[in-house]
This record gives C-alpha cells, sequence and structure tokens, in this order.
C-alpha cells in the first residue's frame, strides 16, 4: 500500500491537504490532525495538528481475503 499528498512539513495555517490511498476506494487513515473520509482519502489539517511534531500518518488497508497491510510517513 502507499498514499500520496503528504509532504515533510506544514505551516501551522497551511490549507487543508487531501491524502488518496493506494486503494481507494478502500482503507483508512489515522493520525494527529487527520479526518478519514471513509472512502480511501482523508484530510490532513495542520492547525487541528498543532505545533510540534513529528506527527506520523497511517493509511492501512485489508482486501476481501482478510490481508492487511499499511504505511505510515512522518510530517513536521
Amino acid at each position: 500500500v502507499d498514499f500520496s499528498g503528504l509532504d515533510a512539513a506544514y505551516c501551522v495555517d497551511a490549507s487543508l491537504v487531501m491524502l488518496s490511498g493506494s486503494h481507494a476506494p478502500g482503507g483508512s487513515f489515522t493520525g494527529t490532525g487527520i479526518t478519514d473520509n471513509g472512502n480511501g482519502t482523508a484530510t490532513f489539517d495542520a492547525a487541528a495538528a498543532g505545533v510540534g511534531g513529528p506527527y506520523t500518518i497511517s493509511y492501512s488497508y485489508t482486501d476481501g481475503f482478510g490481508c492487511s497491510s499499511s504505511i505510515s510517513e512522518t510530517t513536521l
């Protein structure tokens, strides 16, 4: 699995960022500042994450046979 859309760092006042999983419309996102949209996409809100970091954002997917995989990326 993989996902796209996350940069290495954000200012706290950055615009919302759309993330997309490689198995959309499936899988789910978790992490600080993440709103999972339930369809293999998510929104990252730097303001909700706050100042500090680093923050780990994860995407996981389970197929119809019960096999699962996940990936995590870090942002500041």
